[in-house]
């Protein structure tokens, strides 16, 4: 039985800016000297010049929003800017035709990403080594600030890179160069699922929609589990690791039939990390169930975070109180063990959640 997360231009801009008959407008330097500056218009409608229009008041006011000027729009009407610092995409922000208001609060940030996204994507398709390329997206994560669209992007390349690392490891030929080159991808691969669930990556993640954000998450959490997965199935004798980022630990059990016990995750780390009193045991009639050719695997994987970005909604058919809320108070661990055609243990799993507050 697989348990699968069973618990939870050629143009140079220049930054002058001037207004003209309510027009908001930018000079734009052509990269050729001998051509004279062109004119881009950021908001091509004023009621200003518009006096006859019916709709005229029906605008939104002018604003500063996130670094950026907001003319005069129309109600219904999206106005845009181009993403700040270099990166590609387009600021959008809609002015509401019911409440003549610029809707969301904030202006929309998704679509803007940075320049190494691209530069990583095409070294992706010409065959760069997998490790290199995941190392070095756990730097970049890390050491830049990051757009919304960056965290879209990363999550996505991380889940490729897992995807395609699968299918190279299955043609290697060498036992430990499989396990070494697994092992270096799950440390990546752990090190950028940690550095976009920061404290400082917290705007970006908020300039994603609610959609955006849950498919995100999971695809960092699927990349998790497969690398670990990949490593497991890499041993096939007594193997034990426990990585722990300051925002996700992973633990990977392997162990031969005959050497079968009691297990419970996570073990304590040596390093200095977040305290994890949650635990996951498995009792060894359990995990001997799940045998496959002798030896039985477990990967374990807790995170913290993680869970603002999933949803906490709770599915449940109890009447609720108007005055009642609900709210999920733990972190997230997933679990994944072998034997996909276990339809039931002989003996459960008994699961421990520590509260993240207590009233």
């Amino acid at each position: 039985m697989h348990i699968d997360r069973i618990f939870r231009s050629l143009f140079t801009v220049r930054s002058t800016y001037f207004r003209c008959n309510g027009i908001f407008k930018a000079e734009v330097r052509h990269t050729n000297r001998d051509k004279k500056p062109s004119t881009v218009h950021l908001s091509r409608w004023s009621p200003d010049n518009h006096e006859d229009d019916p709709q005229a008041t029906m605008s939104c006011f002018p604003t500063e929003a996130r670094g950026l000027f907001w003319n005069w729009t129309r109600a219904g009407h999206v106005a845009l800017h181009r993403c700040p610092g270099g990166s590609t995409g387009r600021v959008k922000w809609r002015c509401d035709v019911m409440t003549v208001q610029w809707v969301p609060e904030s202006p929309d940030f998704s679509d803007c990403s940075s320049q190494w996204v691209e530069n990583i994507k095409y070294r992706m398709s010409r065959g760069d080594p997998i490790t290199s390329l995941a190392a070095e997206l756990a730097v970049i994560t890390r050491t830049k600030a990051l757009m919304a669209g960056d965290i879209v992007h990363s999550a996505d390349i991380l889940h490729r890179l897992v995807t395609e690392m699968g299918e190279r490891t299955r043609v290697m030929d060498d036992p430990q160069q499989r396990q070494r080159v697994l092992l270096a991808l799950l440390e990546s691969v752990l090190a950028v699922s940690s550095n976009l669930l920061d404290d400082s990556q917290r705007l970006p993640w908020h300039d994603l929609n609610r959609e955006q954000q849950q498919k995100s998450a999971s695809a960092l959490l699927r990349s998790q589990e497969k690398s670990g997965w990949l490593l497991a199935e890499s041993h096939h004798s007594r193997y034990s690791l426990r990585s722990g980022q300051p925002h996700v630990l992973a633990a990977v059990h392997v162990v031969e039939s005959w050497d079968i016990s009691d297990v419970v995750l996570p073990p304590p780390l040596d390093t200095t990390w977040w305290r994890v009193d949650d635990r996951l045991l498995v009792p060894a009639p359990a995990l001997l169930a799940t045998a496959k050719q002798g030896v039985s695997r477990l990967v374990l994987l807790v995170h913290h975070r993680l869970g603002d970005l999933l949803g906490s909604e709770v599915h449940t058919t109890e009447p609720t109180t108007t005055n009642a809320s609900r709210v999920i108070n733990s972190r997230v661990i997933g679990a994944l063990l072998e034997g996909h055609r276990v339809l039931s243990l002989p003996r459960p799993i008994t699961v421990t959640f520590k509260h993240l507050q207590v009233s």
